[in-house]
């Protein structure tokens, strides 16, 4: 009988996983890691402290969010929010937009997949459902 391999805290709390994503616009590479719930956090508190916040719209506060959290999964360059409100706007744009991109991609898979599995489970249910009746 084979041993039981078992999850690890350490490997939910930090896998240290990484993985280069290619910035085509720019033929340029960035590292990046899977964002963690207290990345997301971290990022919200952030992207509240844009200067100009406040007089944001709700579209651009989520947009000011999503470029913080792509910040935050950034491995390599290393980018902090001083960097980050003084970098050539288009520059610093096109690679927080192909981050945030990739990683909504990412999530959205996720939630797919998601989506197939209830809707499997459910149909299996309601199948039971049927024969016991």
């Amino acid at each position: 009988m084979s041993e039981r391999k078992y999850i690890r805290l350490e490997e939910i709390i930090d896998s240290g996983a990484t993985e280069d994503l290619y910035i085509e616009e720019l033929d340029e590479w960035v590292k990046i890691k899977n964002a963690r719930t207290l990345d997301r956090m971290e990022a919200e508190v952030e992207a509240r402290k844009h200067p100009a916040w406040d007089k944001l719209t709700p579209l651009e506060q989520a947009g000011e969010l999503g470029r913080c959290l792509a910040r935050k999964i950034i491995v390599e360059p290393k980018i902090d929010f001083d960097t980050y409100l003084k970098s050539d706007y288009h520059k610093i744009s096109i690679i927080l937009d192909a981050v945030s991109a990739y990683y909504a991609k990412k999530i959205t898979s996720l939630t797919d997949r998601r989506k197939e599995e209830i809707s499997s489970f459910l149909e299996v249910q309601k199948e039971k459902g049927v024969e016991s009746s």
